[in-house]
């Protein structure tokens, strides 16, 4: 573009005998090709930045979609006890950094008996959300947790007067990388036993350390689980 703006401006070699008037009309005839380009380069931006922001929102919306999906996959699975991997991609791939760079947030809201999944940008004009309902699963038995006991990853928050536990996912942070998402359901060994349901932020913190293995994070055998008092079987 600046080319072409620098093309107009090229010296102009006006013709012997062409009138003051003529010469006034041709500099205004150039200004008028620059305003028109500039004019034309701002609409492409603009319809360009609209089609960044669709795109966006459209990759946050499936990204919350798919993490309710699995979440729900593992709550209606027929087997007792079920452990589902979701890996996190560390950025939405939309070009911009500011809305590349994302976080996710599940909040449980007792009220409506669902888990509610959000995936917002740094760039305010980007998100997506999506939510699933956990049934008749007993709130005291739901939990949400960090690998490494981040305190800024599992949260109490306030709206409407109504307190909301939230786990937080940060994959696009350098600091403390989120690189997946474990869903783990259990039942207690007995007869008609409780269902348990643990939402665990599988996450690593450089410099100690570098990536992360799901194995590293909540498992079936995992002591907690096999308490007697949560999916363990009674002493």
């Amino acid at each position: 573009m600046l080319k072409l703006i620098s093309k107009v401006f090229q010296p102009i070699a006006f013709p012997v005998g062409q009138s003051r008037g003529q010469i006034e009309m041709s500099v205004l005839t150039r200004f008028a090709m620059v305003f028109f380009i500039m004019a034309l380069a701002a609409i492409m931006l603009m319809f360009s930045n609209r089609e960044q922001r669709g795109l966006c929102t459209t990759q946050a919306e499936l990204n919350a979609q798919q993490i309710a999906s699995s979440i729900n996959q593992v709550l209606t699975s027929p087997s007792e006890d079920e452990r589902l991997v979701i890996p996190i991609v560390a950025a939405l791939s939309v070009g911009e950094r500011d809305r590349a760079r994302y976080t996710v947030t599940i909040t449980k809201r007792p009220s409506q008996k669902i888990f509610s999944i959000g995936v917002s940008t740094e760039s305010k004009d980007c998100s997506g959300f999506q939510s699933v309902g956990y049934g008749q699963m007993e709130e005291g038995n739901i939990f949400f947790q960090s690998r490494l006991n981040t305190p800024a990853h599992v949260v109490i928050e306030t709206f409407g007067g109504e307190s909301l536990d939230m786990l937080k996912l940060t994959p696009s942070l350098p600091t403390d990388r989120t690189s997946y998402l474990i869903v783990l359901k259990c039942k207690h060994k007995t007869f008609n036993g409780a269902e348990y349901l643990y939402l665990q932020n599988c996450n690593y913190a450089p410099p100690g350390e570098t990536s992360v293995s799901p194995e590293q994070c909540l498992k079936l055998d995992n002591a907690d689980i096999d308490k007697p008092e949560a999916c363990g079987f009674p002493p």
